[in-house]
């Protein structure tokens, strides 16, 4: 029995036909009436649309809690750091650092590495986050984009398409012989150039990439997943590609000059490179890369460079600082003492607890009074590092 059934408050009518149901008036509240052929199918019609939005709000509550725990980083981390805090890792790397102590650490501890590798990678096509590439940086960093910031503090649905996405033919209308081509060269380049594949761009921008294969730059950047990064840098060969000038069949070991072309040299910075990194400390406009450099100058360890990082402690944007502190600790020399004593007056709390903890790996005991002030931070991770910086001086014969 066909039913015309108000899409607002549900009310119903029993019709004969379909063509019974031409022509009515909207409903006494003001929405219209829809046909159905039985209830049970407005009913799964109705259900199908609550799944939907349980769903939708399930997949913006993970993308927002991905994105917080990108914001609380005290220093920028790449893809499989970011996944070991969400799944709750207890490597030295994780614990040294004190990302145990963040609020998302472990929140996805029954997710696989696979299903947060492909709920990051969404999170990156749809343009929230963002793989920062340093030129003279070893590793890439993720970080949040003005769009995922903008996301992440408003209270407006996304969809991701992960939960259903098992269900769709991803492959459909997809050349797989272009496809796994295009794949190939992504990972050559990913091995020349020593990171994962998909920080050169995932699977999904290479499927439609083959299934519409476009011929021209403008085509190309107006594939989801594909920015004015990868076109700059790989536009032009992936493009060769699909035009069937590229053969798949080189040999690994092989040097075309494409791909050197997109190679930057990972080796240890020189001193070249130490310049750069550097002057980008003090006078890039970015405050990421400044905060990017400092890390760099920490990985390095060289007590040097505690004259550059010292000048950057003033920085007036707080990652930079916070970065400062963590670099003067890692160095973890006494003439980095006076500054890190000043940065524990710092206003970002993360800045204040990575100059205790630098202060309790050099034994400052210069520094015990001003620690002894912080035992009433308001921040308990801040007051955790403090009494664990005055233990440390205290065990001094």
């Amino acid at each position: 029995m066909p039913y015309m059934i108000c899409e607002g408050c549900n009310q119903y009518h029993e019709i004969n036909s379909r063509e019974e149901g031409t022509g009515w008036d909207n409903c006494k509240c003001g929405k219209p009436f829809k046909y159905y052929e039985s209830l049970e199918e407005c009913l799964f019609e109705k259900n199908k649309e609550l799944i939907t939005k349980f769903i939708n709000s399930y997949e913006s509550t993970v993308a927002r809690l991905i994105l917080f725990s990108l914001s609380e980083m005290p220093f920028p981390v790449g893809f499989n750091k970011t996944i070991n805090v969400l799944r709750g890792s207890k490597a030295a790397f994780i614990i040294d650092n004190g990302l145990n102590k963040l609020l998302t650490y472990s929140l996805f501890y029954y997710f696989s590495k696979m299903q947060l590798k492909l709920l990051i990678e969404s999170l990156i096509a749809e343009g929230f986050i963002k793989s920062n590439d340093v030129s003279f940086y070893q590793r890439r960093v993720l970080s949040l984009t003005d769009r995922g910031t903008e996301f992440l503090l408003n209270e407006k649905p996304i969809k991701l398409n992960i939960v259903l996405k098992k269900n769709e033919n991803l492959m459909e209308g997809v050349d797989k012989e272009l496809y796994e081509k295009l794949r190939s060269l992504r990972n050559q380049i990913a091995r020349k150039k020593e990171f994962p594949p998909y920080l050169i761009c995932s699977n999904e921008p290479l499927r439609e990439m083959a299934r519409s294969k476009p011929t021209n730059p403008g085509a190309m950047i107006s594939i989801k997943g594909i920015g004015k990064g990868f076109m700059e840098n790989y536009g032009e060969i992936f493009l060769k590609a699909i035009d069937g000038q590229y053969d798949k069949t080189r040999d690994n070991s092989s040097n075309p000059e494409e791909i050197n072309s997109t190679s930057d040299d990972l080796s240890k910075p020189d001193e070249s490179e130490v310049v750069d990194i550097c002057i980008t400390l003090f006078n890039d406009v970015d405050a990421d890369k400044r905060a990017h450099a400092a890390f760099l100058l920490g990985e390095m360890g060289d007590p040097n460079y505690i004259k550059f990082l010292s000048r950057a402690a003033k920085d007036k944007d707080s990652d930079v600082r916070k970065l400062v502190a963590s670099a003067l600790g890692k160095i973890g020399d006494k003439s980095a003492e006076n500054d890190l004593i000043n940065l524990l007056e710092d206003s970002t709390p993360e800045t204040r607890r990575y100059a205790a903890i630098g202060l309790g790996k050099i034994r400052s005991v210069k520094s015990l009074i001003p620690l002894k002030r912080l035992r009433s931070d308001p921040v308990h991770y801040v007051r955790d590092a403090v009494e664990d910086a005055i233990s440390d001086i205290n065990s001094v014969d």
